[in-house]
C-alpha cells in the first residue's frame, strides 16, 4: 500500500545495495540525491518508489501461492506458535499434516493428552534449546519452518518493538540451531538450507521491521504471497484464548537462511546463553 512506501524504501534499500542497477536502487538513489543537493524544494517520490518497488515483489511471489509452498515442505515442516494446533488441524485434515506444531501454551488439564508431534511450551525465540527439536532437525525430520500471524498474547499494550523483538529473537534462534547442525554434519545440513514463512496482515511487515530483524538474524527473503485464510477449510486465526485474530490483507512471506552467517557476524553469541 502506497502508505507503507516510505518504510519499505529504507527497509529495502540495502537488500539491493550489491546490484547499483537495479529500479529500486537507482530510485533511491535520486531520491537521496534530490533531498541533499535542495532538501527545501525536496518533494516526496513515493510514487516512484512504489514503481520501482512493485515489478520486483511481483518476479518474487511464490509460483503456486502459500498452500502449495506449506503442501510441499509439509513432512519437514514445524509450525511455530500454533496456539491451539487449529492449523496443524486444518492442515491433517487437508492430508498433509506438518511434521511438528508448537505452542507456547501448557496442557489446558492434567487429563489432556499429549498429541503425536506437538509440542507445548515452546518459546520461539529459545527453538535452538529445544532438545527434541535440534535431534529432528539433526536427523533431517525438521528443516522448514512456518509462524501464521506471530503476536504476545501475554502482554497487554505490546508495541511493534515488542514485536519486532519477538521476531528478531526467532530469526536468531533458528539461525543458531542452523549452525549448531553444521558443527555436527555440515554436508547434511547444506544440503537442505532451513527456511522460515511468516504471515503477517495489514502492515505489519512494515511496523514491525520485518526486513530488518531477518537481516541481522542472516535471513533473506525469498519469495512471497498473498495468504488466504480460506484456502485451508476449518482455519480461523484466533489467540490463544480462542478470540479471533485480524487477518486483513495477509500476506505469507519464505526467508532462507545464509549459512554460518551468525557464526560469522556474531561470534560471541553464544546459543547456550540466548
Amino acid at each position: 500500500e502506497p502508505g507503507t512506501v516510505k518504510k519499505m524504501q529504507s527497509e529495502l534499500a540495502h537488500w539491493f545495495k550489491e546490484a547499483p542497477d537495479t529500479p529500486l536502487y537507482m530510485a533511491i538513489n535520486r531520491n537521496a540525491q534530490r533531498k541533499s543537493a535542495a532538501p527545501e524544494e525536496h518533494q516526496d517520490t513515493e510514487l516512484e518508489i512504489f514503481q520501482a518497488i512493485a515489478p520486483i515483489l511481483s518476479s518474487m511471489k511464490i509460483a503456486s501461492g502459500p498452500s502449495w509452498w506449506i503442501r510441499r515442505n509439509a513432512k519437514t515442516l514445524l509450525l511455530i506458535g500454533d496456539g491451539n494446533f487449529d492449523f496443524a488441524k486444518a492442515l491433517g485434515f487437508m492430508g498433509y499434516r506438518p511434521k511438528y506444531a508448537t505452542t507456547l501454551e501448557t496442557r489446558t488439564s492434567k487429563n489432556q493428552p499429549s498429541e503425536r508431534g506437538r509440542l507445548r511450551c515452546i518459546d520461539a525465540t529459545r527453538i535452538h534449546r529445544n532438545y527434541r527439536i535440534q535431534s529432528a532437525a539433526l536427523n533431517g525430520e525438521v528443516d522448514t519452518f512456518a509462524w501464521n500471524f506471530p503476536h504476545l498474547d501475554d502482554k497487554k499494550d505490546a508495541t511493534n518493538e515488542d514485536h519486532e523483538a519477538l521476531l528478531l529473537g526467532t530469526f536468531y534462534s533458528l539461525g543458531l540451531l542452523y549452525d549448531s547442525l553444521c558443527d555436527v554434519d555440515a554436508l547434511a545440513v547444506l544440503l537442505r538450507p532451513f527456511q522460515f514463512g511468516i504471515t503477517l496482515h495489514d502492515d505489519q511487515f512494515s511496523k514491525w521491521s520485518v526486513l530488518r530483524s531477518a537481516e541481522r538474524g542472516g535471513w533473506r527473503l525469498k519469495s512471497w504471497d498473498n495468504f488466504d485464510t480460506q484456502a485451508f477449510p476449518g482455519y480461523r486465526p484466533s489467540t490463544s484464548t480462542g478470540e479471533p485474530y485480524p487477518a486483513k490483507y495477509a500476506r505469507f512471506y519464505v526467508f532462507e537462511y545464509v549459512e554460518g552467517y551468525l557464526d560469522v557476524m556474531c561470534p560471541n553469541l553464544d546459543g547456550r546463553m540466548y
